[in-house]
């Protein structure tokens, strides 16, 4: 067969298309590893790049972090967390936009004070990770200081003021644990070890104990159990009676709340309380209270007694629930219960999250027509400037003006502010309540200055409900005898 036009045709297109399938085959090869690179650095960066701060994860600190502390020599180096004391009310307030924001901020503002071999990460939420060198718990404690007071600058611009609340836990790495993880566990535990801090000093910090592991262990089992326990009603309330001590009847009470566990018996405040505030888990306990309160008060009057005014606690964690105090009214229409009947306790506490808020919410109180009290008044924080700002209409005065042990000056002290509180309520129009009153001198005492109310040990412990009555509702009217 000759070699003809036809076939050179047949042979050049045969060409054609194998160098078409060959560059094909290429650029989807080149395309395949283009993606596949794409493919790793996302994933890489999913790994290794916080998507908030643009900072390491927690999976490339603890990598690095593991590193440094095993190369150099024991006790050189300490793990720090630090958890933002009730941050999610922040997001609850401002939106997530804003709260990864401040995130941000605080990551920008703590790195720029690290010193070289020292590490930062956002591990999730409101908590962050440091490994710091150490030499020494007090130069530690002032660094982490340092860095929450950087990070509240801004609120020198602002009217109302915001404060980010750091709580800082302390691990010191000394090669005592197995692992580092376990250094990890410990920054971690004692975190949780911390309370809120204090106006003048924007961060409280703990160092681990390892007697907090145990207490760590207990307070678990607490946060396992909690909402169970709201469901099946062992969370009770109990009634403490506010005493008019010139005619010893019972003038009011304060609802307090106990734990009955069917296993363990009754559980006390102090044991749970703080475990459910860390939680957030106090706004639906100060929710359930107050709605068994609504209760009991439409009970007295369906029953035709007349109700001693009830005063019920509201945590500082529910001042950054969005509309909280339409829950609180919703409860009351409900149960039909009128405002006068039902007092709102508040903490001094609470004006550490600035004044604007504070008279914010007592204002709606008030609109709602219930009443107001500051609890603990003159327990640190001094809210006298605020007296000017807001009507509140009770005060109730902290347990530690009446000191048992205290030396006589420290105890003359005290009751000489005590005779000038009183004398200010007085010229206010504030109702005023001595609580933790335990001996008769001191109702004697402030029998004298003219203070009608008192609660506590003297008179009456906190008392079941059915108890309560027995004693409030006698011929109408409890009198103590």
């Amino acid at each position: 067969m000759g070699f003809t036009a036809n076939t050179a045709f047949v042979v050049l297109a045969g060409c054609a298309g194998a160098l078409l399938s060959a560059l094909l085959l290429g650029a989807s090869f080149l395309l395949f590893r283009r993606r596949q690179g794409r493919s790793r650095r996302a994933l890489w960066e999913q790994a290794y790049v916080d998507p908030v701060t643009g900072g390491p994860t927690r999976l490339r600190f603890e990598r690095d972090a593991e590193a440094l502390a095993s190369a150099a020599a024991p006790g050189s180096y300490a793990v720090v967390d630090i958890n933002l004391y009730h941050f999610r009310f922040m997001n609850n307030l401002f939106g997530r936009a804003e709260g990864d924001r401040i995130l941000r901020h605080i990551y920008t503002t703590c790195s720029a004070r690290l010193q070289p071999g020292e590490l930062i990460c956002h591990i999730a939420a409101d908590d962050f990770r440091f490994l710091l060198h150490f030499s020494g718990q007090g130069s530690m404690v002032s660094r982490v200081q340092e860095m929450a007071e950087a990070a509240n600058e801004f609120n020198n611009e602002l009217t109302d003021h915001y404060y980010l609340w750091f709580k800082a836990g302390v691990s010191v790495v000394d090669g005592t644990a197995d692992t580092f993880a376990a250094y990890l566990d410990y920054a971690k535990i004692a975190c949780k070890e911390n309370g809120p801090g204090r106006p003048a000093c924007r961060c409280t910090c703990t160092f681990y104990e390892p007697r907090q592991r145990e207490q760590a262990l207990r307070e678990q089992t607490i946060y396992n159990n909690m909402a169970a326990a709201l469901e099946q009603g062992e969370f009770q309330v109990y009634l403490q009676p506010k005493v008019n001590c010139f005619t010893g009847r019972i003038v009011g009470a304060e609802a307090l709340t106990r734990w009955v566990d069917p296993e363990k018996g009754l559980v006390m405040p102090a044991e749970f309380i703080p475990v459910l505030e860390h939680s957030g888990f106090i706004t639906k306990l100060d929710l359930y209270v107050f709605g068994q309160v609504c209760a009991t008060l439409r009970g007295w009057l369906d029953a035709g007694l007349e109700p001693v005014p009830i005063s019920i606690n509201f945590s500082r964690a529910s001042l950054w629930q969005p509309h909280v105090m339409e829950q609180y009214d919703r409860l009351r229409r409900k149960y039909a219960v009128p405002g006068k009947y039902l007092e709102i306790e508040l903490t001094e506490t609470f004006l550490a999250d600035g004044e604007g808020a504070f008279v914010a919410l007592v204002d709606e109180i008030h609109a709602l027509g219930m009443r107001c009290a500051i609890d603990d008044f003159g327990s640190g924080y001094s809210a006298l400037n605020l007296l000017r700002r807001v009507k509140v209409d009770t005060l109730k005065l902290d347990r530690s003006f009446f000191p048992r042990t205290a030396p006589e000056r420290e105890r003359k002290r005290a009751l000489t502010l005590v005779r000038h509180i009183v004398a200010l309520g007085r010229d206010l129009g504030t109702h005023i309540v001595a609580e933790g009153v335990e001996e008769r001198s001191q109702v004697e005492f402030l029998q004298g200055l003219g203070l009608h109310t008192i609660q506590g040990f003297y008179y009456y412990r906190p008392l079941p409900l059915d108890r309560f009555e027995a004693v409030a509702f006698q011929k109408g009217q409890a009198i103590f005898s």
